[in-house]
């Protein structure tokens, strides 16, 4: 993604920062779009309608504005939103991770299905093993029984409060 142009500071023979985005609507699709190119530096999005483009055109318009009163406002902003997202990296990382609950190896899981009992093994590696078989997960085993789209824990009735699950609420 391409940096935003810093545009020259606003000459005394401008308009106010108020009387420009109160002009927005005054402005054809095309002034807007020149308009977007001559503070963004980038075209303008294609496809985009007029709320879209007076919107974004009025905040620019202001950051820019006030980037000159408080140069280095702009700057210690990045500073504090790059040291927030590096902040919630982790939190980021624990939450895509989709292991809800950690099987005790060794358990078994059982299930009746359409009249036949389904029966699945903890692997100490944190696979599962069915009919001989393994398999990744929970889900790739209930998908195997019913050739549906099932949660696996769903399918086999597995909930936090299962003695067999490590770290179960009680």
């Amino acid at each position: 993604m391409q940096k935003p142009k810093q545009t020259p500071p606003m000459k005394a023979s401008e308009p106010s920062v108020l009387a420009q985005v109160a002009n927005l609507s005054n402005l054809s699709l095309k002034e807007l779009n020149d308009m977007w190119l001559r503070l963004n530096g980038v075209p303008a999005p294609s496809g985009q309608k007029r709320p879209f483009l007076q919107s974004h055109l009025a905040y620019r318009i202001q950051e820019l504005a006030y980037a000159q009163v408080n140069p280095t406002l702009i700057a210690s902003n990045k500073k504090r939103i790059e040291s927030m997202i590096e902040h919630l990296k982790p939190l980021a990382k624990a939450r895509s991770k989709k292991e809800a609950f950690k099987l005790v190896p060794g358990t078994r899981l059982r299930r009746d299905f359409q009249g036949k009992t389904h029966e699945v093994t903890v692997l100490s590696d944190g696979n599962f093993e069915y009919q001989g078989r393994p398999f990744s997960s929970l889900t790739a085993v209930a998908h195997e029984i019913t050739q549906q789209k099932w949660s696996g824990p769903s399918f086999f009735g597995l909930t936090r409060s299962n003695p067999a699950i490590l770290g179960a609420r009680r």
